[in-house]
């Protein structure tokens, strides 16, 4: 055995012990600049430490050379691990939450979608008599305001949340409102706003927006009567274009959006070409 070896190896050691040492070594120094490295080269070199104390207590001999190299490449692996928590780990928790809470918001905008199609089967709003039913705002799907003996939407899910364009509710993080005709070409969220009988038998758009910015999800959503769902990036060159209550989509056809071509299809989804209770 060299003199170096004696000075920084154990009696007893192995030749493969060494090159654990020093493949523990690199790979902590390594994981400062490939983080993702840290977490494997942070237990390595805890162990290695732990088995390098254990052979000098056995074979009572004491030197501080793999000791001293040991423990820099760990206070290395620590600080990748830093690095990768803080540019990696939790970028990709926050992405994870943001792609779960829009799940959730197109979630409820189909859940809306199968209340008013409720609405229009079993004529829960019918001022004309002619067994088919008018689209409901939030505040009606919910029971709110009208005074339905089944509310096909929850009413956890009633709307509390002021916007401009009418009341809407939160949930996850995102406002959603539901918006009906109303006379004259117009639209409405607004419960207590006129609304055209004839036309929301056949026309209503729901949209869910971010509730306030700097939030993990940024998207806004929007499906109409015949489930054509629609995504935005939401974005603009001054920042969020739809957010929170002073900031909402306004009310209108899907076609009728402010940068109707920056809307895409949601995952593809093809639009239905007939509506629920039609009478043939």
């Amino acid at each position: 055995m060299s003199r170096l070896e004696n000075e920084t190896t154990p009696q007893g050691s192995s030749r493969w012990m060494r090159l654990f040492y020093s493949t523990a070594a690199l790979v902590g120094a390594l994981s400062v600049m490939e983080t993702r490295l840290a977490v494997f080269a942070v237990l390595l070199l805890v162990i290695a430490l732990a088995s390098w104390s254990s052979s000098t207590r056995k074979h009572g001999r004491v030197s501080g050379n793999w000791t001293l190299i040991l423990s820099i490449s760990l206070a290395l692996a620590t600080l990748g691990l830093g690095r990768f928590i803080f540019k990696e780990a939790l970028p990709g928790i926050s992405e994870a939450r943001g792609r779960d809470s829009e799940k959730r918001a197109v979630s409820l905008l189909r859940e809306i979608y199968f209340a008013e199609n409720a609405m229009r089967r079993y004529a829960m709003i019918d001022p004309d008599h002619d067994q088919i039913g008018g689209a409901g705002r939030l505040s009606e799907l919910t029971g709110q305001t009208a005074h339905l003996s089944s509310p096909p939407l929850a009413p956890r899910l009633q709307p509390r949340m002021s916007t401009a364009q009418g009341p809407a509710t939160e949930h996850e993080g995102y406002l959603v409102l539901v918006c009906v005709p109303g006379p004259n070409g117009t639209w409405t969220a607004r419960p207590d706003d006129a609304v055209d009988e004839e036309a929301r038998e056949r026309n209503w758009v729901a949209y869910a927006w971010p509730s306030a910015a700097h939030l993990p999800h940024s998207r806004a959503f929007a499906i109409d009567q015949h489930e054509r769902i629609i995504v935005s990036d939401n974005h603009d060159e001054r920042g969020l274009v739809f957010v929170g209550a002073t900031y909402p989509p306004p009310c209108g056809p899907l076609d009728s959006l402010p940068n109707r071509a920056k809307w895409v299809s949601w995952q593809g989804k093809l639009s239905r070409s007939d509506l629920p209770g039609d009478h043939r």
